[in-house]
């Protein structure tokens, strides 16, 4: 998530930061806008689940069990590190970050992290099935993201800081 772990287009102000285990350190007021976002996904028949950081989500756990997927990665291209960029710009990474994605042969779904106060303009994401923690996380430094959300078979989306 450029503004947020695949989620609204944020501008970091550089108030208090938050560094965690990783040496990340990003603003408490993103990481508070990135728990409170909404993040929805488009399932294979077309209908629509959200997802809420920490919280159980019995439709992606469903999804994940229909394609028999043990992992699941939530992420943007959009607004590399929350500098906000031309839409052309986003566009064109956003679909790099696709291609990407489809290349390693498993199942994709089209999503977006929005803001639901509609303080921050939505952004696209991807939910990708079947990524290793440790690809996700260099995917996500790959695109400049803050970070992204991450879900095992429990269905709970993590937040997981990747700068």
């Amino acid at each position: 998530m450029g503004g947020k772990a695949g989620g609204a287009g944020v501008t970091e102000k550089g108030v208090t930061t938050n560094t965690t285990e990783t040496g990340s350190s990003i603003s408490n007021e993103l990481l508070t806008i990135y728990q409170g976002s909404d993040y929805r996904v488009i399932d294979e028949g077309g209908g629509e689940f959200v997802m809420h950081i920490d919280v159980p989500c019995p439709e992606l756990k469903a999804l994940m069990v229909r394609q028999e997927a043990a992992t699941a990665l939530f992420i943007s291209a959009w607004n590399p590190a929350s500098v906000l960029r031309s839409d052309a710009d986003n566009q064109a990474a956003q679909y790099q970050l696709e291609a990407q994605l489809k290349a390693q042969g498993n199942q994709v779904f089209y999503g977006i992290g929005e803001d639901p106060q509609g303080d921050c303009p939505g952004e696209p994401c991807l939910l990708a099935l079947n990524w290793s923690r440790s690809d996700a996380l260099a995917l996500a430094r790959h695109y400049g993201q803050n970070a992204i959300l991450w879900m095992e078979a429990d269905g709970v989306p993590r937040l997981l800081l990747s700068r």
